[in-house]
């Protein structure tokens, strides 16, 4: 790694700047995924397209017309042009919720992955492997092969009679650490025996409120999610123990903002009550800068582009960022 990789590793971000921007107000995104390569960008919006970006050049490379499938959880497989998305339209033979492998080369799918009880939540896969995970709003991990159209490991953390969030979240470490969020609490996991977890979190959600998603930082010190009352929480990724609390907004606002940790994982970008973008401090929870208006409406979609440094946003606009160092 030379010294410039370094340096745009472990910056110190002053505020982002946008890049290039491009309309989606007829059908807003609901996800957005890179390649492992950090080249290509995917771009659902639900029941209407699956868009493939060329990071470079901004240009649009590929378009699905999914209207007949539903999209939501857009995910890069490996590190070829296969995509995977979850649909959230229901199979009628099977009574459940499929996943979709797709192969951008012949826009058609190649495999339609059967199981999942309901709604799917996310998807992640463990890095260089076969094996990726689903969530679904039924509070259900699955467990699947790319070689197998079914799920190999049907998980849920705890037995519930009654669901206060229908939220169910999961992120996948380098070192196959599984983080599962049910019923707002987080459990820890070796993602290659999903027998028993080995550390659980204790959050009171009368406190901190419903949990709407979750990640790990790509230092993998944190695992971070945010409330439906504004606000971040950054938990130890050793043992689920809260280390920070970033108030967004108010708690009035109801948001659905997006956020995502920067690639150095000191600093988190969020959104904000005006549909512009704030950048914390993951140490002090300090604001250091804010830029308003980006979008009609709120960005409910944040990713960071780890190989290039770049953010991309998304609401009624695709947009990218880049920071000022």
């Amino acid at each position: 790694m030379d010294s410039r990789t370094i340096q745009m590793k472990l910056p110190t971000l002053k505020k982002l700047k946008p890049l290039k921007s491009t309309s989606y107000t007829n059908d807003h995104i609901n996800g957005l995924d890179f390649s492992d390569n950090g080249s290509f960008l995917m771009v659902s919006t639900k029941d209407t397209v699956l868009d493939i970006y060329n990071v470079m050049t901004f240009t649009k490379e590929y378009s699905l017309n999914i209207n007949d499938s539903g999209a939501c959880c857009p995910k890069f497989f490996a590190t070829d042009l296969n995509g995977l998305h979850g649909a959230t339209k229901r199979n009628e033979k099977s009574n459940t919720f499929d996943i979709l492998h797709f192969d951008l080369f012949k826009l058609a799918y190649r495999t339609r992955f059967i199981g999942c009880d309901d709604e799917i939540n996310t998807i992640v896969q463990i890095p260089c492997s076969t094996i990726f995970f689903s969530t679904d709003k039924k509070g259900i991990l699955n467990q699947w092969d790319i070689r197998i159209n079914h799920p190999t490991v049907k998980l849920r953390p705890v037995s519930s009679s009654s669901r206060v969030n229908d939220y169910v979240g999961v992120a996948v470490e380098s070192n196959n650490v599984l983080c599962l969020c049910y019923e707002n609490q987080f459990y820890l996991y070796d993602a290659r025996n999903l027998n028993q977890f080995f550390a659980q979190s204790n959050i009171s959600s009368e406190n901190v409120g419903n949990v709407c998603s979750m990640k790990f930082s790509p230092c993998e010190k944190f695992v971070g999610f945010m409330t439906n009352e504004n606000s971040v929480h950054l938990l130890d990724s050793y043992d689920l123990v809260e280390k920070n609390k970033i108030v967004v907004g108010s708690k009035s606002f109801p948001t659905t903002s997006g956020w995502d940790f920067t690639p150095c994982g000191r600093y988190i970008v969020t959104g904000n009550s005006a549909n512009g973008l704030n950048l914390y401090s993951c140490i002090s929870g300090e604001l250091l800068y804010n830029d308003k208006k980006i979008n009609q409406n709120a960005s409910v979609n944040m990713l960071f582009n780890d190989n290039y440094y770049a953010m991309a946003v998304g609401g009624d606009n695709l947009s990218m960022w880049a920071p000022l160092l």
